[in-house]
């Protein structure tokens, strides 16, 4: 192994002196590389902070600071122009690889299997490090114990992240997207958005909206469901499905109603369920009439948006 690739396996495991001297070598010979600039730079940062994390209690406790302490980290690296960087990912795997381990030790060892928020936060580091598989299996046992919205949305985009190698988890994790934004709209976090599918389409509606991230995330629930259109999610219930049948009745109704600033949203979400509906009919019941009147309603709402579900059954 040459020494840059000693420098990044001291600094992705966590050897933050070593990989210190060795980052400090190579900007003897290389002072104006961006990559060791961020490299020496991250290993001192993270030199002077460890041997608090370690007086820390081991588990939840200690994942959870490392968390934070990572987060803050990743504002003074934006500034500095360093994400993107290899150093900076293999800072970033050390960190949040050890966080997750902290994690699991919390339900595997001191009696957490269902304390699904450390479950979320085992994905969630696992999902950031680019560990979709590991993140998947965690994220499958936090939904048997609570199907909530956050835990739905992290399992779709760990699902979704692996499609390229494994194609038959992208309908499974745009259905786990679906199932996320029927109960909460807004639990979107795209900067863990790093799936083909989903990433196009927030990159898409970012673009429409003009950057306008607000708007992106208020609608991106609707175009997602466009996209997802041509693949088979899971069936929904009989009981789901009479659920979003009531409440798109009720914003049906609201829309006319609602003041001004709050259309948008009621329209978004009015979208959204047309075309959860719209699936369904597709792929589980047939019905050349419901989905004509749906069809024409998503016209008259939103033209672009009807467009690109036309694009997508086509």
């Amino acid at each position: 192994m040459n020494q840059t690739g000693e420098a990044l396996s001291a600094l992705s495991s966590g050897e933050y002196s070593r990989a210190k001297d060795l980052y400090g070598a190579l900007l003897e010979e290389f002072p104006e590389e961006p990559d060791y600039i961020c490299g020496f730079y991250t290993a001192a940062y993270w030199e002077n902070r460890h041997t608090s994390f370690q007086a820390m209690q081991q588990g939840k406790t200690r994942g959870t600071a490392l968390v934070q302490a990572w987060d803050a980290y990743e504002t003074i690296a934006n500034d500095k122009e360093f994400t993107g960087l290899t150093s900076f990912r293999a800072a970033m795997r050390g960190i949040l690889g050890q966080a997750a381990e902290e994690f699991r030790f919390s339900f595997q060892d001191s009696g957490l299997a269902h304390d699904t928020k450390v479950l979320a936060d085992v994905g969630r580091c696992l999902m950031r490090i680019g560990d979709y598989t590991n993140a998947t299996e965690i994220l499958q046992f936090a939904r048997k114990v609570r199907p909530a919205a956050d835990i739905l949305f992290l399992l779709g985009e760990s699902c979704a992240a692996q499609a390229n190698e494994e194609p038959e988890l992208l309908a499974p994790g745009l259905g786990f997207y679906r199932d996320a934004f029927i109960q909460e709209p807004a639990i979107l976090d795209p900067s863990l958005i790093g799936s083909d599918l989903p990433g196009k389409v927030f990159q898409s509606v970012y673009g429409l909206f003009e950057g306008n991230r607000e708007n992106a995330i208020l609608w991106f629930p609707a175009h997602l469901m466009a996209a997802s259109q041509r693949y088979a999610l899971r069936k929904l219930l009989p009981e789901e499905l009479k659920e979003i049948r009531t409440e798109l009745g009720r914003l049906s109704q609201d829309l006319e109603r609602v003041v001004e600033k709050y259309k948008e949203r009621v329209r978004a979400r009015i979208c959204f369920f047309i075309l959860v509906l719209l699936q369904h009919h597709a792929s589980h019941e047939y019905h050349p009439e419901d989905i004509q009147e749906l069809e024409t309603k998503l016209a008259e709402l939103n033209p672009g948006l009807y467009k690109d579900y036309r694009d997508a059954v086509q």
